[in-house]
Protein backbone atom coordinates (compact mmCIF):
# COMPACT_ATOMS: atom_id res chain seq x y z
CA UNK A 1 0.00 0.00 0.00
CA UNK A 2 3.02 2.41 -0.26
CA UNK A 3 2.90 4.81 -3.08
CA UNK A 4 6.34 6.14 -4.88
CA UNK A 5 5.86 9.27 -6.67
CA UNK A 6 8.16 11.74 -9.09
CA UNK A 7 7.71 15.23 -10.41
CA UNK A 8 9.26 18.29 -12.36
CA UNK A 9 10.05 21.33 -9.61
CA UNK A 10 11.41 24.63 -10.54
CA UNK A 11 14.17 25.93 -9.04
CA UNK A 12 13.98 29.71 -10.22
CA UNK A 13 11.07 32.12 -10.74
CA UNK A 14 11.36 31.86 -14.55
CA UNK A 15 11.33 28.13 -14.41
CA UNK A 16 14.17 27.42 -16.96
CA UNK A 17 16.27 25.50 -14.33
CA UNK A 18 13.94 22.03 -14.19
CA UNK A 19 14.54 19.15 -11.74
CA UNK A 20 13.90 15.83 -10.89
CA UNK A 21 12.25 15.10 -7.30
CA UNK A 22 10.88 11.86 -5.87
CA UNK A 23 9.30 11.08 -2.33
CA UNK A 24 7.87 7.89 -1.00
CA UNK A 25 4.51 7.70 1.23
CA UNK A 26 4.30 5.17 4.14
CA UNK A 27 0.78 3.75 4.41
CA UNK A 28 1.20 2.42 7.73
CA UNK A 29 2.41 6.04 9.57
CA UNK A 30 0.27 8.27 6.65
CA UNK A 31 3.40 10.29 6.25
CA UNK A 32 5.56 11.30 3.08
CA UNK A 33 9.23 10.41 3.45
CA UNK A 34 11.58 13.78 2.02
CA UNK A 35 11.64 15.04 -1.07
CA UNK A 36 14.92 14.15 -2.69
CA UNK A 37 16.32 15.55 -5.77
CA UNK A 38 17.06 12.48 -7.96
CA UNK A 39 18.54 13.88 -11.40
CA UNK A 40 21.58 15.74 -12.08
CA UNK A 41 20.81 17.48 -14.99
CA UNK A 42 21.90 20.76 -16.34
CA UNK A 43 19.23 20.49 -19.38
CA UNK A 44 15.68 20.33 -19.65
CA UNK A 45 13.94 17.48 -17.87
CA UNK A 46 10.51 15.51 -19.89
CA UNK A 47 8.85 12.45 -19.29
CA UNK A 48 8.95 11.00 -15.94
CA UNK A 49 7.84 7.75 -14.90
CA UNK A 50 8.08 6.29 -11.94
CA UNK A 51 7.30 2.38 -10.82
CA UNK A 52 7.07 0.41 -6.86
CA UNK A 53 6.99 -2.99 -7.29
CA UNK A 54 5.45 -4.91 -4.02
CA UNK A 55 9.24 -5.73 -2.70
CA UNK A 56 9.47 -1.85 -1.85
CA UNK A 57 11.89 -1.01 -4.08
CA UNK A 58 11.32 0.89 -7.55
CA UNK A 59 12.47 2.48 -10.79
CA UNK A 60 12.47 6.22 -12.19
CA UNK A 61 13.04 7.09 -16.01
CA UNK A 62 12.74 10.31 -17.79
CA UNK A 63 14.49 12.22 -20.40
CA UNK A 64 17.15 15.07 -20.47
CA UNK A 65 17.00 17.30 -23.52
CA UNK A 66 15.31 19.71 -25.13
CA UNK A 67 12.45 18.07 -27.34
CA UNK A 68 13.11 17.28 -31.06
CA UNK A 69 16.43 17.55 -30.34
CA UNK A 70 19.11 14.75 -28.63
CA UNK A 71 18.26 13.45 -25.53
CA UNK A 72 19.21 11.76 -22.94
CA UNK A 73 16.92 8.55 -21.41
CA UNK A 74 17.96 8.42 -17.35
CA UNK A 75 17.36 6.07 -14.99
CA UNK A 76 17.71 6.02 -11.32
CA UNK A 77 16.69 3.41 -8.61
CA UNK A 78 14.87 3.49 -5.58
CA UNK A 79 16.14 1.42 -2.88
CA UNK A 80 13.12 0.34 0.02
CA UNK A 81 15.43 -0.77 3.09
CA UNK A 82 17.32 2.24 3.04
CA UNK A 83 15.39 4.83 0.95
CA UNK A 84 17.89 6.15 -1.22
CA UNK A 85 17.86 7.20 -4.87
CA UNK A 86 21.25 5.34 -6.81
CA UNK A 87 22.90 8.11 -9.23
CA UNK A 88 21.11 9.10 -12.19
CA UNK A 89 22.27 6.46 -15.11
CA UNK A 90 21.94 6.58 -18.73
CA UNK A 91 20.09 3.80 -20.78
CA UNK A 92 19.88 4.79 -24.38
CA UNK A 93 23.03 4.37 -26.74
CA UNK A 94 21.63 6.34 -29.91
CA UNK A 95 21.74 9.93 -28.49
CA UNK A 96 19.42 11.18 -30.94
CA UNK A 97 16.13 12.92 -29.97
CA UNK A 98 13.76 10.68 -27.52
CA UNK A 99 10.06 10.96 -26.04
CA UNK A 100 7.75 9.52 -24.16
CA UNK A 101 8.97 7.25 -21.61
CA UNK A 102 7.35 4.50 -19.77
CA UNK A 103 7.90 1.72 -17.64
CA UNK A 104 6.64 -0.88 -15.43
CA UNK A 105 7.60 -3.64 -12.56
CA UNK A 106 6.89 -6.95 -11.35
CA UNK A 107 6.92 -8.35 -7.93
CA UNK A 108 10.67 -8.78 -7.67
CA UNK A 109 11.39 -5.60 -8.57
CA UNK A 110 12.52 -6.16 -12.08
CA UNK A 111 11.68 -2.96 -14.49
CA UNK A 112 10.15 -3.04 -18.03
CA UNK A 113 11.26 0.60 -20.07
CA UNK A 114 10.50 1.85 -23.31
CA UNK A 115 10.45 4.79 -24.98
CA UNK A 116 10.53 6.16 -28.65
CA UNK A 117 13.78 7.63 -30.49
CA UNK A 118 14.73 8.68 -33.57
CA UNK A 119 16.46 5.97 -35.72
CA UNK A 120 17.80 7.74 -38.74
CA UNK A 121 17.94 11.17 -37.01
CA UNK A 122 18.93 14.34 -39.70
CA UNK A 123 19.88 17.60 -39.22
CA UNK A 124 16.58 18.67 -38.37
CA UNK A 125 15.17 15.95 -35.92
CA UNK A 126 11.35 17.05 -36.73
CA UNK A 127 11.71 14.65 -40.15
CA UNK A 128 12.98 12.19 -38.36
CA UNK A 129 12.24 8.45 -38.20
CA UNK A 130 11.31 7.35 -35.09
CA UNK A 131 10.80 3.35 -33.18
CA UNK A 132 9.86 1.32 -30.19
CA UNK A 133 13.00 0.74 -28.01
CA UNK A 134 13.08 -1.22 -25.12
CA UNK A 135 15.40 -2.10 -22.24
CA UNK A 136 14.75 -4.64 -18.93
CA UNK A 137 16.63 -4.05 -15.44
CA UNK A 138 16.82 -7.08 -13.58
CA UNK A 139 17.00 -6.47 -9.99
CA UNK A 140 19.03 -10.02 -9.13
CA UNK A 141 21.67 -8.43 -10.55
CA UNK A 142 21.27 -4.96 -10.63
CA UNK A 143 21.79 -5.10 -15.02
CA UNK A 144 20.54 -4.46 -17.96
CA UNK A 145 19.53 -5.91 -20.55
CA UNK A 146 20.89 -5.14 -23.97
CA UNK A 147 18.53 -2.93 -26.18
CA UNK A 148 15.67 -4.33 -27.93
CA UNK A 149 13.98 -2.56 -30.54
CA UNK A 150 10.57 -2.72 -32.84
CA UNK A 151 9.43 -0.29 -36.14
CA UNK A 152 12.55 0.14 -38.06
CA UNK A 153 10.39 1.38 -41.08
CA UNK A 154 11.33 4.03 -43.63
CA UNK A 155 8.11 5.04 -42.96
CA UNK A 156 7.28 9.14 -44.17
CA UNK A 157 9.10 12.21 -43.11
CA UNK A 158 6.17 13.02 -40.75
CA UNK A 159 7.08 14.22 -37.42
CA UNK A 160 7.44 10.72 -36.42
CA UNK A 161 6.65 6.94 -37.19
CA UNK A 162 5.87 5.84 -33.42
CA UNK A 163 3.97 7.26 -30.99
CA UNK A 164 2.29 7.14 -27.62
CA UNK A 165 3.92 3.65 -26.10
CA UNK A 166 2.20 2.32 -22.98
CA UNK A 167 3.57 -0.98 -21.13
CA UNK A 168 2.21 -3.14 -18.64
CA UNK A 169 3.28 -6.31 -16.31
CA UNK A 170 1.82 -8.74 -13.30
CA UNK A 171 3.87 -9.85 -10.60
CA UNK A 172 4.94 -12.92 -12.49
CA UNK A 173 6.62 -10.05 -15.52
CA UNK A 174 4.23 -11.38 -17.96
CA UNK A 175 4.54 -8.01 -20.15
CA UNK A 176 2.69 -6.30 -23.00
CA UNK A 177 4.14 -3.17 -24.74
CA UNK A 178 1.67 -1.40 -27.44
CA UNK A 179 2.47 1.65 -29.28
CA UNK A 180 0.61 4.03 -32.28
CA UNK A 181 2.71 3.48 -35.61
CA UNK A 182 2.26 4.86 -39.22
CA UNK A 183 4.46 2.17 -41.46
CA UNK A 184 5.39 2.23 -44.83
CA UNK A 185 3.25 1.41 -47.47
CA UNK A 186 0.16 2.84 -44.82
CA UNK A 187 -1.21 6.07 -44.85
CA UNK A 188 -3.19 5.86 -41.63
CA UNK A 189 -1.88 5.52 -37.85
CA UNK A 190 -2.27 1.75 -36.46
CA UNK A 191 -1.59 0.10 -33.09
CA UNK A 192 0.56 -3.13 -32.59
CA UNK A 193 1.63 -4.70 -30.19
CA UNK A 194 4.20 -7.60 -28.88
CA UNK A 195 4.36 -9.76 -25.53
CA UNK A 196 7.41 -10.52 -23.30
CA UNK A 197 8.17 -14.08 -22.35
CA UNK A 198 9.60 -13.24 -18.50
CA UNK A 199 11.08 -17.49 -19.07
CA UNK A 200 12.90 -16.18 -21.59
CA UNK A 201 16.54 -16.31 -20.56
CA UNK A 202 17.91 -13.82 -18.03
CA UNK A 203 16.41 -11.08 -19.41
CA UNK A 204 13.25 -12.59 -20.69
CA UNK A 205 12.33 -12.64 -24.49
CA UNK A 206 9.90 -10.83 -26.99
CA UNK A 207 7.95 -12.06 -29.44
CA UNK A 208 6.99 -10.43 -33.05
CA UNK A 209 5.01 -7.39 -32.93
CA UNK A 210 1.73 -7.46 -34.62
CA UNK A 211 -0.91 -5.19 -35.50
CA UNK A 212 -3.86 -5.17 -33.38
CA UNK A 213 -6.26 -2.38 -35.15
CA UNK A 214 -8.08 -2.92 -38.86
CA UNK A 215 -5.56 -1.91 -41.29
CA UNK A 216 -8.68 -0.10 -43.64
CA UNK A 217 -8.95 2.95 -40.92
CA UNK A 218 -6.76 4.89 -38.46
CA UNK A 219 -6.30 3.59 -35.34
CA UNK A 220 -4.78 5.91 -32.15
CA UNK A 221 -3.49 6.23 -28.48
CA UNK A 222 -3.43 2.66 -27.32
CA UNK A 223 -3.18 1.37 -23.40
CA UNK A 224 -2.50 -2.05 -22.03
CA UNK A 225 -3.04 -4.04 -18.85
CA UNK A 226 -2.32 -7.67 -17.73
CA UNK A 227 -3.98 -9.73 -15.47
CA UNK A 228 -2.62 -12.05 -12.88
CA UNK A 229 -2.85 -15.15 -15.02
CA UNK A 230 -0.39 -13.57 -17.92
CA UNK A 231 -3.45 -12.68 -20.00
CA UNK A 232 -3.14 -9.02 -21.55
CA UNK A 233 -5.75 -6.54 -22.68
CA UNK A 234 -5.06 -3.43 -25.34
CA UNK A 235 -7.49 -0.68 -25.82
CA UNK A 236 -7.55 2.02 -28.56
CA UNK A 237 -9.37 4.26 -30.92
CA UNK A 238 -10.67 3.29 -34.70
CA UNK A 239 -12.38 5.17 -36.82
CA UNK A 240 -15.41 3.56 -38.09
CA UNK A 241 -15.43 4.77 -41.62
CA UNK A 242 -16.56 8.23 -40.85
CA UNK A 243 -15.15 10.62 -38.51
CA UNK A 244 -15.70 8.85 -35.42
CA UNK A 245 -13.29 6.72 -33.51
CA UNK A 246 -14.94 3.92 -31.49
CA UNK A 247 -13.30 2.13 -28.75
CA UNK A 248 -11.98 -1.64 -29.38
CA UNK A 249 -10.75 -3.78 -26.99
CA UNK A 250 -8.26 -7.00 -27.97
CA UNK A 251 -7.20 -9.97 -25.35
CA UNK A 252 -3.84 -12.11 -25.73
CA UNK A 253 -4.82 -16.00 -23.99
CA UNK A 254 -1.97 -16.59 -21.99
CA UNK A 255 0.09 -18.89 -23.99
CA UNK A 256 -2.12 -18.45 -27.00
CA UNK A 257 -3.07 -15.91 -29.61
CA UNK A 258 -4.31 -12.25 -29.69
CA UNK A 259 -7.97 -12.63 -30.36
CA UNK A 260 -10.29 -9.99 -32.82
CA UNK A 261 -11.04 -6.83 -31.46
CA UNK A 262 -14.33 -6.10 -29.92
CA UNK A 263 -16.41 -2.74 -29.24
CA UNK A 264 -16.55 -1.30 -25.70
CA UNK A 265 -18.41 1.81 -26.08
CA UNK A 266 -22.11 1.72 -27.31
CA UNK A 267 -23.65 4.64 -25.10
CA UNK A 268 -23.55 7.98 -27.12
CA UNK A 269 -21.80 7.49 -29.82
CA UNK A 270 -19.35 9.80 -29.94
CA UNK A 271 -15.77 10.03 -30.81
CA UNK A 272 -13.42 8.00 -28.45
CA UNK A 273 -10.56 9.46 -26.89
CA UNK A 274 -7.67 8.38 -24.37
CA UNK A 275 -8.99 5.08 -23.21
CA UNK A 276 -7.10 3.69 -20.16
CA UNK A 277 -7.73 0.44 -18.44
CA UNK A 278 -6.60 -1.56 -15.36
CA UNK A 279 -7.58 -5.34 -14.97
CA UNK A 280 -7.68 -6.81 -11.66
CA UNK A 281 -6.04 -10.42 -11.04
CA UNK A 282 -8.87 -12.54 -12.24
CA UNK A 283 -9.28 -10.45 -15.52
CA UNK A 284 -12.52 -8.42 -15.09
CA UNK A 285 -11.14 -4.92 -16.43
CA UNK A 286 -12.41 -1.17 -16.19
CA UNK A 287 -11.75 1.43 -19.02
CA UNK A 288 -12.35 4.84 -18.74
CA UNK A 289 -12.20 7.49 -21.51
CA UNK A 290 -13.77 11.12 -22.41
CA UNK A 291 -15.54 12.05 -25.74
CA UNK A 292 -15.85 15.62 -27.15
CA UNK A 293 -19.70 16.24 -27.15
CA UNK A 294 -19.58 20.38 -28.48
CA UNK A 295 -17.75 22.98 -27.72
CA UNK A 296 -16.59 22.84 -24.40
CA UNK A 297 -18.53 20.18 -23.25
CA UNK A 298 -17.08 16.37 -22.64
CA UNK A 299 -18.06 13.49 -21.30
CA UNK A 300 -16.04 10.95 -19.19
CA UNK A 301 -17.24 7.24 -19.02
CA UNK A 302 -16.77 4.07 -17.50
CA UNK A 303 -16.63 0.56 -18.96
CA UNK A 304 -16.82 -2.35 -16.82
CA UNK A 305 -15.70 -5.89 -18.82
CA UNK A 306 -15.82 -9.07 -17.30
CA UNK A 307 -13.31 -11.94 -17.50
CA UNK A 308 -15.53 -12.98 -20.21
CA UNK A 309 -15.48 -10.00 -21.86
CA UNK A 310 -19.02 -8.68 -21.16
CA UNK A 311 -19.10 -5.12 -21.35
CA UNK A 312 -21.23 -2.59 -19.25
CA UNK A 313 -20.79 1.31 -20.05
CA UNK A 314 -21.83 4.01 -17.68
CA UNK A 315 -21.53 7.66 -18.24
CA UNK A 316 -19.74 8.85 -15.07
CA UNK A 317 -19.75 12.93 -15.72
CA UNK A 318 -21.31 15.26 -18.53
CA UNK A 319 -21.05 18.95 -19.36
CA UNK A 320 -17.24 18.87 -18.41
CA UNK A 321 -15.70 21.65 -19.76
CA UNK A 322 -12.39 20.88 -20.43
CA UNK A 323 -10.49 18.14 -21.39
CA UNK A 324 -10.78 15.70 -18.60
CA UNK A 325 -7.69 13.35 -19.35
CA UNK A 326 -9.36 10.56 -17.36
CA UNK A 327 -7.36 7.86 -15.11
CA UNK A 328 -7.97 4.41 -13.87
CA UNK A 329 -6.92 2.32 -10.72
CA UNK A 330 -8.00 -1.14 -10.00
CA UNK A 331 -7.54 -3.45 -7.02
CA UNK A 332 -7.51 -7.09 -6.91
CA UNK A 333 -10.94 -7.32 -5.45
CA UNK A 334 -11.83 -5.73 -8.24
CA UNK A 335 -12.95 -2.22 -7.06
CA UNK A 336 -12.02 0.71 -9.55
CA UNK A 337 -11.51 4.12 -9.10
CA UNK A 338 -11.62 6.78 -11.90
CA UNK A 339 -10.42 10.07 -11.76
CA UNK A 340 -10.59 13.06 -14.09
CA UNK A 341 -10.58 16.89 -13.73
CA UNK A 342 -12.93 19.79 -14.70
CA UNK A 343 -11.82 23.11 -14.63
CA UNK A 344 -10.34 24.01 -11.40
CA UNK A 345 -11.92 20.45 -9.83
CA UNK A 346 -11.01 16.96 -9.41
CA UNK A 347 -13.61 14.96 -9.28
CA UNK A 348 -13.97 10.57 -9.14
CA UNK A 349 -15.97 7.80 -8.98
CA UNK A 350 -15.77 4.21 -7.60
CA UNK A 351 -17.04 0.99 -8.64
CA UNK A 352 -17.48 -1.27 -6.23
CA UNK A 353 -18.07 -5.05 -6.22
CA UNK A 354 -16.29 -7.00 -9.39
CA UNK A 355 -17.39 -8.45 -11.86
CA UNK A 356 -20.56 -6.03 -14.13
CA UNK A 357 -23.06 -7.05 -10.80
CA UNK A 358 -21.67 -3.52 -9.18
CA UNK A 359 -22.24 0.10 -9.45
CA UNK A 360 -20.53 3.14 -9.78
CA UNK A 361 -20.69 5.60 -7.15
CA UNK A 362 -21.98 9.49 -7.21
CA UNK A 363 -18.83 11.71 -8.29
CA UNK A 364 -17.23 13.46 -5.65
CA UNK A 365 -14.62 16.35 -5.54
CA UNK A 366 -11.21 16.04 -4.52
CA UNK A 367 -9.39 19.33 -5.17
CA UNK A 368 -8.85 21.82 -2.72
CA UNK A 369 -11.18 24.05 -2.07
CA UNK A 370 -10.36 27.94 -3.69
CA UNK A 371 -7.71 26.39 -5.65
CA UNK A 372 -6.81 27.46 -9.44
CA UNK A 373 -7.19 25.39 -12.72
CA UNK A 374 -5.91 21.59 -12.16
CA UNK A 375 -4.42 19.34 -14.56
CA UNK A 376 -2.93 15.84 -15.15
CA UNK A 377 -4.87 13.93 -12.17
CA UNK A 378 -3.62 9.97 -11.97
CA UNK A 379 -4.76 7.73 -9.70
CA UNK A 380 -3.14 4.23 -8.90
CA UNK A 381 -4.78 1.82 -6.19
CA UNK A 382 -3.15 -1.20 -4.22
CA UNK A 383 -4.22 -4.68 -3.87
CA UNK A 384 -6.04 -4.23 -0.51
CA UNK A 385 -8.00 -1.43 -2.26
CA UNK A 386 -5.97 1.52 -0.81
CA UNK A 387 -6.59 4.27 -3.83
CA UNK A 388 -4.40 7.52 -4.07
CA UNK A 389 -4.52 10.19 -6.44
CA UNK A 390 -1.90 12.76 -7.45
CA UNK A 391 -2.80 16.27 -9.58
CA UNK A 392 -1.42 19.34 -10.01
CA UNK A 393 -2.82 22.24 -8.91
CA UNK A 394 -2.23 26.34 -9.32
CA UNK A 395 -2.11 28.32 -6.03
CA UNK A 396 -2.71 31.69 -7.26
CA UNK A 397 -2.24 33.54 -4.29
CA UNK A 398 1.37 32.21 -4.38
CA UNK A 399 1.69 32.69 -8.15
CA UNK A 400 2.82 28.79 -8.44
CA UNK A 401 2.00 25.72 -8.85
CA UNK A 402 1.55 22.58 -6.48
CA UNK A 403 1.79 18.92 -6.54
CA UNK A 404 -1.46 17.74 -4.34
CA UNK A 405 -2.19 14.03 -3.52
CA UNK A 406 -5.52 12.24 -1.75
CA UNK A 407 -5.84 9.01 -0.10
CA UNK A 408 -8.55 6.65 -0.05
CA UNK A 409 -8.97 3.83 2.43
Amino acid sequence: GNLLSVWRECHDAACTDIHLYGSRFDAATKQWGPSVQIDAATDKIRWPQVALSSNGSGIAVWIEGVELQPARVMFSRYNGEDATWSSPSRIDTLGTAADSTVISVDADGDAYIAWAQAWDEPASAKNGHYKIVTIRFDSATSSLSDIASFTDYPGTTDAADVLYPAIASNDAGDTVLTWQERESGVTENQVYSVMLDPLGGQFGSWATPSRRSDPTFAARQPAASVDGQGNAYVVWGQKDGTNKYQGLLARYQSGSLWESAQSFESVDGYTVSWPEIATDRDGNSTITYYSKIATSDYSVYGVRVSSSLAVVENVLATSVLTSPYPSVGVDDSGDATVVWVNGTTVFTSRYELAETSGSWLSPLELSRAGGGSAYAPTVAASRSGLVYSTWFQRDESLDRMDYVFSRFD
